[in-house]
């Protein structure tokens, strides 16, 4: 399954701040927010903007929290664990 990652959804870098991460969640809520689109949107056009709101108050809660985006990180990371061979 090809998932766009919380870091992505927000539009900010892995190493964003907290304070970052809060200010690209507001503007992009502001963005899409259903007052915002034009009277005349169509439905689907709405029903997106409700879908991708829900993404990004999903990846908001995700990294706005310490202990949740260190488990996301480690989920996401492709990265070894350990780089260094045993020897015997």
């Amino acid at each position: 399954m090809n998932q766009e990652n919380y870091y992505q959804i927000l539009g900010v870098s892995e190493n964003a701040t907290g304070e970052q991460i809060r200010q690209a969640y507001r503007s992009l809520c502001k963005d899409l927010h259903p007052d915002i689109l034009p009277r005349d949107a169509g439905e689907n056009l709405k029903k997106l903007a409700e879908q991708r709101i829900k993404m990004i108050t999903i990846a908001y809660s995700t990294l706005n929290d310490e202990n949740l985006r260190r488990e996301y990180d480690l989920k996401i990371s492709t990265k070894p664990l350990c780089t260094e061979s045993a020897e015997v």
